[in-house]
């Protein structure tokens, strides 16, 4: 996946130059958190005699939005004293001055990161039938089935971490072999050493687009009684089974790895000659996320 960035959407700089206060913090835009659900429902009652028959269903879409305008769209410029000590090369920095000295003179430091954001939803299904009937005139019965359904939570743009694997080779495992053979110790023999397990995604493998594996729904049953003792006095007695619900107003996305920092490089010879200024901190672009 490659991130481009829109410069419509660009917020303020963060600028601090060593000891002195933040000269400007980021904007934050409309960077924080929102959810939205949409819910469809219907209801029907039926009288029958001393029955009271009701059917009903329920429907949400719910949905959570995170960073769609992060901080970072900006970068974080932060000036020191690497490139303005004198009058000699090796002359010790001064205790306050240089940093900002570093700003007037427009030699940037600092980077820029990538920062992942997410657009995740679930759906959900409810239905249920019940029937409130009189056994007597003081005895009434309620009966109800209710079922529902907690569908997958996903991310729009697939940026979620599915799980780690414990079996799967590190892209690291031989270069860390060969380091352990040199020096082994002896509770751990080197051929015995392995190093294996990673991060998976979503999407990826055979894995589907949740870190969650489906399930066929709950059925919950309801019962309740009443029983009029006299004029004032009601004896209720009532058993069912209720889930609560983890959807995506409960879900935090795990997205590592889909970030990506950029190191702001303003010399390449030692401050011989600049390649880097305010006016364009990252001249050769800033580095692409790609999983």
């Amino acid at each position: 996946m490659t991130r481009l960035l829109d410069s419509r959407k660009a917020t303020v700089p963060r600028i601090r130059a060593g000891a002195y206060s933040t000269l400007s913090n980021w904007e934050d835009g409309d960077g924080t958190n929102s959810a939205l659900t949409h819910t469809w429902s219907a209801d029907l009652t039926k009288m029958k005699g001393v029955h009271r028959l009701r059917v009903g269903v329920d429907v949400r879409l719910l949905k959570t939005f995170g960073n769609r305008n992060p901080l970072s769209l900006s970068p974080d410029l932060n000036f020191s004293t690497t490139y303005t000590r004198g009058p000699l090369d090796n002359s010790p920095s001064a205790p306050i001055g240089q940093e900002l000295a570093t700003m007037l003179v427009g030699i940037p430091q600092g980077s820029m990161t990538t920062t992942a954001s997410y657009a995740t939803q679930n759906k959900y299904i409810g239905l249920y039938f019940q029937d409130d009937f009189k056994l007597t005139s003081r005895l009434s019965l309620n009966l109800g089935l209710r079922y529902e359904k907690h569908f997958r939570v996903i991310e729009r743009y697939d940026r979620l971490v599915a799980g780690y694997d414990f079996d799967t080779p590190s892209p690291i495992e031989a270069q860390a072999k060969a380091n352990y053979a040199r020096s082994p110790i002896p509770e751990l023999p080197a051929a015995a050493f392995s190093a294996r397990g990673g991060l998976t995604f979503v999407n990826q493998g055979g894995r589907g687009r949740s870190p969650y594996d489906n399930d066929g729904g709950q059925w919950l049953p309801r019962a309740g009684l009443a029983y009029q003792i006299n004029a004032n006095t009601v004896l209720r007695s009532g058993y069912g089974i209720y889930f609560d619900t983890i959807g995506v107003d409960r879900f935090l996305p795990i997205q590592t790895g889909f970030s990506q920092e950029t190191p702001i490089q303003a010399s390449l010879d030692s401050g011989v000659t600049y390649i880097a200024t305010l006016a364009n901190p990252f001249p050769n672009g800033l580095c692409q996320l790609t999983l």
